[in-house]
């Protein structure tokens, strides 16, 4: 096995495990960002 091909095989398992962190952190902040949807029309009902 060359460098090259080494190199490449290291930045595909780089780039899959940041696109995988990123993936979790935005599920993560899909989430948190829902509930704060959530909080904000129940907070928006009460004051009508």
């Amino acid at each position: 096995m060359s460098t090259g091909t080494l190199k490449n095989n290291l930045m595909e398992q780089d780039k899959g495990s940041i696109i995988s962190r990123l993936s979790k952190i935005f599920m993560l902040k899909e989430k948190t960002g829902l509930q704060n949807i959530k909080k904000m029309n129940i907070m928006s009902l009460l004051k009508v």
